[in-house]
This record gives structure tokens, C-alpha cells and sequence, in this order.
């Protein structure tokens, strides 16, 4: 099976849904499928010439074909506003749609619903991948596909009530890379190799400072545990980071580090070098409190520490209370008690049930889903 991933997108990119594509296109390589990614010819300032398979610490090859845009979303974002992301955009589909005219198929799959709306009807399958429910603007796109990938139960049943074709919904959550966490030395040597303290007790957040994705509750959280306790947070683009800096200047916390963005490879070593890992999603919109599939949450699961998660359906989806510690969304009193719960209580056995839980949810597993789904329409 030959299949041509279009994705609009940086690559490499700091954000997540680059490496989710990698991954993804990875897997299908690996299980034979001949795939090749598609993506703009666009510069990535702080990543300028790195290579995206090392950078992803990525090894199974596959071609990347990168096509030439029209590219005024990076220095010139300032000046031209929301415009430039509109003229990229139309010019990679313009550019996309030249390029599967010349370049033959089984399959056009692709996560950016509106390159696929941009380039329009296409003499092949076409399969979409949603990360969140998309608006009504998009049904042409949801009708034309033959199979629509969507990360979680929530937008199938969405979907689905919208009048969308069960038969075509595939359901594949997000996944983890479990060969990265399978060699991880102690906390003690993860916290010499990220230079964290050996004396404090350390709760350890990995991903965007969104406000949705709980950053804001984090901090404020953090006021209501002891001194002994720091919270570190990994990740983020300087003016979140910034942001976020002033918000905790503003509430007086102090328990706050936040060592920016790091590659990949670096980040299982701050989650093992936590005594308690969080995922601390805010409840206060569909996005977080129903559509959401982590990729955080399936690598915290196979790293070997405690997890006190908001208690929201996206997030029951994968785990239950054998796995992590459940606490109410956007309540920073609640999340600092299940903080000092996870850390200062036996989590053996939560621990080792997200261990076993970690395995059903693999980048291999994910992928045989969606090409079973792929080959079964073809």
C-alpha cells in the first residue's frame, strides 16, 4: 500500500503534533506501508537545519518531500498577522495538490482539515485524522473521506450524532514510544543528568503552559505544598514561558522552575528524575475536558512514577483509578492534596497497573488499527 501524508506543518517542530506525525509515519514504514510525508518548505528559526529523524530520535526511514510555500508565518508574523498563516497555507494545498497530480497513491491521509478542504475532491481515497471536533465548515472534507481517524470516543459519538458514518470512524488514541523509557537509570542519576536537586521533592509537568492544559492551576497548586516541594515544568515557547513567569510572580509562588523546551530525548529523564508526574487539564472547555488524547499521558504511564491527573472523560478514556490519582479540574487546592497523596503514599501498584496499561497503548499498536482500516476500504 502506497500512502502520501500531507501536513502542514514546521519540521521539525517543538510542538507535539510533529512528533505524533513522525511516529505515526514511522510505524507505517515499519509495517510496510510505502509511505511518504508531504510538508511545506518553511524555516524553523531555533531548530534551522536540524535533521527531523535525529531530532525525534526516530529511526525507521521514510522519504519527506518538502514543498515550496509561501512562507510569511515565521519573522514576518508581526507584520503581516493571521494573513500569512492564510497565504501559507493556501499555497502548500496549491502546492499539494500539484504534487499528488503527478504522484500516484492508494491512499491521501492527512491531519489538516483545511488542506484537504483547499485542495478539494481528489481521484483517490482520502483519510482524515482529527485531533479535535471540527467545525461545520469542514463536512465536505468529513464527507469525501473514506476513513476518519479521531483520537478519541468523544468526537466519534460527536461525529456520529452529527450524522457522520460510524462505519468510516476509526478510533486510535494517542500513543508511546516504549523502548525510550525501557532504560532509564534512577531518579537519583536522572536528576544528576537535568541537573535537579537530590533533596527536594519534585512534581514534574511535561508540554504546552496553555491555560487549558492546566499550567495556570499548576502554579497556583504549587503555593499550597510544602517548602520541601518544587515544581518543574518542561516546556513551552519563550512568551508562554514569560507568561507564565509574571502569573507566578503576581500569586507570590516561588516552588516554580521552568526549564523551557527540550528534544525528546531529554525529556524521560525529568520524568524520571519526579517523584509525581501531572497532568493537571483544565475542565473549562470540550477541547481539554472531552477531545484530548495526551501524548504526555501515555509517556508518563510507562515512566515508572506516580500520576495525579484532572478527573475529566478525555482523560478516563485511557486510565482509571488503578492507574492514576484523580483529582477535580481547575482547583489547585484539590491538586496539591493529590500531589502530597502520590508522593507521600505507597504507589507501587498504581505504578506497575500503568506499566501494564503503557503496552496496549504503543505506536505499533496504533498504527495496525488504522492501516487494518486502511486495507479493509481498498
Amino acid at each position: 500500500m502506497k500512502l502520501i501524508y500531507l501536513a502542514n506543518i514546521r519540521l521539525p517542530t517543538e510542538k507535539a503534533h510533529g512528533y505524533q506525525i513522525m511516529q505515526t509515519c514511522a510505524e507505517f514504514a515499519r509495517q510496510g506501508v510505502d509511505v511518504t510525508l508531504v510538508v511545506p518548505e518553511r524555516k524553523n528559526i531555533t531548530l534551522q537545519g536540524a535533521d527531523a529523524f535525529a531530532y525525534y530520535g526516530i529511526k525507521q526511514k521514510f522519504p519527506i518531500v518538502r514543498l515550496p510555500v509561501v512562507d510569511w508565518v515565521g519573522k514576518w508574523r508581526t507584520v503581516v498577522g493571521p494573513l500569512g498563516f492564510w497565504i501559507e497555507t493556501w499555497t502548500f494545498a496549491n502546492a499539494a495538490k500539484n504534487y499528488l497530480r503527478k504522484n500516484i497513491s492508494d491512499w491521501v491521509y492527512s491531519r489538516d482539515e483545511l488542506v484537504l478542504k483547499l485542495i478539494g475532491k481528489l481521484r483517490r481515497p482520502v483519510a482524515v485524522e482529527l485531533h479535535a471536533l471540527p467545525t461545520a465548515k469542514y463536512q465536505p472534507v468529513l464527507s469525501r473521506s473514506k476513513i476518519i481517524v479521531v483520537i478519541s470516543r468523544a468526537i466519534s459519538e460527536a461525529l456520529a450524532l452529527q450524522g457522520v458514518d460510524r462505519g468510516k470512524i476509526v478510533v486510535a488514541p494517542d500513543a508511546v514510544q516504549v523502548e525510550s523509557f525501557g532504560a532509564l537509570p534512577s531518579r537519583e542519576e536522572c536528576r544528576k543528568i537535568v541537573s535537579l536537586d537530590a533533596k527536594r521533592k519534585i512534581v514534574v509537568y511535561a508540554g504546552h503552559l496553555y491555560p487549558w492544559k492546566g499550567a495556570y492551576t499548576l502554579v497556583e497548586a504549587s503555593a499550597h505544598l510544602p517548602p520541601e516541594w518544587v515544581t518543574v515544568l518542561v516546556g513551552g515557547t519563550a512568551d508562554d514561558q514569560a507568561k507564565l513567569h509574571a502569573f507566578a510572580r503576581r500569586q507570590n509562588v516561588s516552588q516554580v522552575k521552568m526549564v523551557g523546551h527540550h528534544p525528546r530525548q531529554r525529556v524521560p529523564y525529568y520524568l524520571g528524575a519526579a517523584d509525581v508526574l501531572v497532568i493537571p487539564n483544565s475542565g473549562k472547555t470540550d477541547r481539554s475536558r472531552l477531545y484530548t488524547s495526551p501524548l504526555k499521558l501515555f509517556e508518563y504511564l510507562v515512566a515508572g512514577r506516580p500520576i495525579v491527573a484532572s478527573d475529566l472523560p478525555s482523560i478516563r478514556e485511557i486510565v482509571s483509578e488503578r492507574e492514576v490519582i484523580f483529582v477535580k479540574p481547575d482547583d489547585p487546592k484539590d491538586l496539591a492534596r493529590g500531589i502530597r497523596e502520590a508522593g507521600e503514599l505507597d504507589q507501587t501498584a498504581r505504578v506497575g497497573a500503568a506499566k501494564i496499561l503503557a503496552r496496549q497503548h504503543t505506536w505499533e499498536n496504533r498504527a495496525k488499527v488504522i492501516i487494518g482500516s486502511l486495507e479493509a476500504v481498498a
